[in-house]
């Protein structure tokens, strides 16, 4: 009596590193030859040999950056199963923040980067209407005294991204007068401060 003897499938999906957070799409990418099908799919996104999911195509979140395996298994309709392992990569998301001196109208404000996760791209919006910054540590000029919210974007070379936003002040210049009474030759001028 003849035996068939078939060929294992060839398992293989795609996927898209992606930053801490993100849920990463994972697709069935396996063949199987003519006539067998494919009929049930497992995934292992914890390395414990225990499927995670069922379905052909899904997504995970991962709970931390780092490097993680990620398993799939198959099995046809003929009993037929096989495995594959591929190599993932969830980035680290930098975090914004930043410093600024407070100054009174008219006078140079000085922002600080403080941002960590070594971020590559900066984007200042200062609050006042004024074109966005794209250094590091940028100074910038109010034309006015009051609140305004500044905030800073960073992005890593990765193309994670962090934002965050702060109440920088710039206070009104003083307006100096004063009063005096006395103004006769050997006599005392006494000045009042009236600012």
């Amino acid at each position: 009596q003849p035996i068939t003897i078939y060929p294992l499938p060839v398992p293989d999906f795609t996927f898209v590193n992606q930053c801490h957070g993100t849920a990463i799409p994972f697709t069935d990418a396996s063949t199987v030859a003519a006539p067998q099908n494919i009929v049930s799919w497992g995934w292992d996104f914890n390395a414990d040999l225990a499927p995670d999911a069922l379905t052909q195509n899904t997504s995970f979140t991962f709970a931390a950056p780092g490097n993680y395996s990620v398993g799939l298994g198959l099995m046809t309709d003929q009993g037929c199963m096989n495995g594959v392992l591929h190599q993932i990569t969830v980035f680290a998301n930098p975090v914004s923040d930043f410093t600024a001196t407070s100054v009174c109208e008219g006078l140079i404000t000085t922002f600080t980067d403080a941002s960590t996760g070594t971020p590559t791209n900066w984007v200042w919006d200062f609050g006042d209407g004024t074109p966005t910054d794209n250094t590091q540590i940028p100074t910038h000029t109010y034309a006015t005294q009051g609140s305004y919210s500044v905030n800073l974007t960073v992005t890593t070379a990765d193309g994670c991204q962090h934002d965050t936003t702060k109440t920088v002040t710039v206070y009104p210049l003083p307006t100096a007068a004063f009063t005096f009474t006395g103004a006769c030759e050997t006599l005392p001028v006494t000045f009042t401060d009236n600012s």
